[in-house]
């Protein structure tokens, strides 16, 4: 009573044409997603208070992030680093963790929003999430024939003195890119300085 039309052969090849020509669009999609995302702009969350008044927790802002030309130099769309620009900064977590393991952890994050994190249960939530610092002084130091940029970097510069805050040396192959706009929440959307 109910049979169903038997699918002709041409039918299948045609559904299946479509399905694999869907899959590469979202293929060519994700790629162009890692690509934007590794050279042109990121977003990141604010996850603490430490650089007020510039920023608060849970702002979110637009990264331009850093290539390195030369193992030694970073560059990105917003030009070099300068001093009293805020940046990203990684924890070190790339000279203790294999790139794989950090790779499928950050894979994880994302498709779970940030909620789960497999590198989080054995050294800490926050293990291998960058922080915001502004850079305070940009130093170049000779380590026999290599020369190395050293950024010593705080928190906020701009603060007040009664606060203070910790002042670091951070190697410039940490500094994975420079903060220029908020864009969350939207009441105080604009550049950031």
């Amino acid at each position: 009573m109910f049979s169903r039309r038997p699918v002709r052969y041409a039918e299948k090849v045609e559904r299946k044409k479509k399905r694999n020509k869907i899959l590469s669009h979202i293929v060519i999609f994700v790629f162009i997603c890692i690509l934007m995302r590794c050279f042109v702009l990121q977003t990141w969350q604010v996850r603490d208070e430490l650089m007020q008044p510039e920023l608060r927790k849970a702002d979110v802002v637009v990264v331009i992030p850093y290539v390195w030309l030369g193992g030694r130099t970073p560059i990105g769309l917003a030009g070099r680093p300068k001093e009293n620009s805020l940046v990203l900064v990684s924890d070190g977590a790339e000279d203790i963790v294999p790139s794989l393991q950090r790779t499928v952890d950050a894979m994880l994050r994302f498709v779970t929003l940030q909620r789960l994190s497999s590198l989080g249960g054995e050294f800490g939530g926050n293990f291998a999430v960058p922080s915001l610092v502004r850079i305070r002084r940009i130093v170049q130091r000779q380590n026999g024939p290599d020369a190395v940029m050293v950024y010593t970097s705080a928190s906020d510069a701009r603060q007040g003195v009664d606060r203070m805050v910790p002042v670091q040396e951070v190697s410039a192959t940490r500094i994975l890119g420079r903060v220029v706009f908020r864009i969350w929440p939207l009441a105080r959307i604009g550049l950031v300085r």
